[in-house]
């Protein structure tokens, strides 16, 4: 898409949301490489991020970000790491300490702070105070957090509907 194609598809996207009159615009679904070597850099994305809210704003809507979810950080994915003969399922776990802050975390606490738009933890959503796990169990059943190393999978996605509600309740208006 082009750049004319995707302001074209952003100010769409900012009438249609006009007119549905949400409570709160979480904008989410950034695609951009951060990781390559021809990828955006840090003030590129914080300045993109920055624009977006203060549009979002300036629709007359509030913005409320969620922070990017923490990546697993093992190169061969946690299915791969699973499914090795020579690991538990422990070994596939990730220290929460070891769980780094990636550009787009950077990039959105700081676009969020200088707008003064709420940026929604989403680290205890997928850590615990010392283990990142990449299987949860809730009751009998066993729930895979991610899909790939940057993507949660649908069911644990399912599951924390709940939790996010909690989560964004306070930005809500209250009846």
């Amino acid at each position: 898409m082009t750049v004319a194609g995707c302001e074209t598809w952003r100010q769409a996207a900012l009438k249609s949301a006009k007119s549905f009159k949400p409570l709160i615009v979480v904008p989410v679904g950034l695609a951009v490489a951060t990781s390559s070597p021809n990828s955006v850099t840090q003030s590129q994305l914080t300045f993109a991020l920055k624009n977006s809210l203060m549009e979002i704003k300036r629709a007359g809507l509030k913005p409320v970000t969620l922070d990017p979810i923490p990546s697993f950080a093992l190169a061969s994915g946690p299915l791969d790491c699973l499914l090795s003969r020579r690991t538990s399922l422990t070994s596939c776990e990730v220290s929460t300490s070891s769980v780094g802050l990636s550009k787009l975390n950077t990039a959105y606490t700081t676009a969020a702070r200088s707008t003064s738009v709420p940026l929604v933890p989403t680290r205890p959503l997928f850590c615990g105070p010392s283990k990142c796990p990449i299987i949860v169990q809730l009751g009998t059943t066993n729930y895979l957090v991610y899909q790939d190393g940057y993507h949660m999978s649908h069911q644990y996605s399912q599951i924390l509907g709940a939790a996010l509600g909690t989560a964004l309740a306070p930005y809500l208006p209250k009846n």
